[in-house]
């Protein structure tokens, strides 16, 4: 993992994320642009560790420090273009910084003018999501 895993992140439930889709979309909701995320921001550690736990799955986070992790997403970013491979590489220098960057929001106009209640971060059914992946 790029970083310490030490930075607070904010994930989106699905739950959440409908629950913010219908308050928008009432006629009388006010007409902005608004961030919609869990009730609490999770360290990345955490966020891995309980994703790993839910899913049934043993895992072992190693932190890379973040200058070696964006070194490193160059190097593969250079060789995806050299070799002419479509689409993205796997780890790419936005991708560190996704991890290894703090990724919170302010959550208050929706609260306040959409009357959004975020439910605190579920890992209920992860099982099902590597299933999928």
């Amino acid at each position: 993992m790029p970083g310490r895993g030490d930075v607070p992140v904010h994930v989106t439930s699905v739950g959440n994320l409908v629950q913010a889709c219908l308050l928008a979309a009432a006629p009388d909701a006010k007409a902005d642009v608004y961030n919609v995320a869990d009730l609490e921001p999770l360290r990345v550690t955490e966020l891995l560790e309980r994703l790993f736990e839910g899913a049934g799955v043993q895992a072992r986070l190693v932190s890379l420090p973040r200058p070696l992790a964006m070194a490193w997403a160059s190097v593969v970013e250079w060789a995806h273009r050299t070799v002419k491979r479509p689409g993205e590489p796997v780890w790419t220098r936005d991708w560190v910084a996704q991890w290894a960057d703090e990724r919170t929001l302010n959550l208050s106009p929706a609260w306040r003018y959409l009357g959004y209640r975020a439910e605190p971060t579920s890992f209920e059914g992860a099982d099902k999501w590597v299933e999928h992946a």
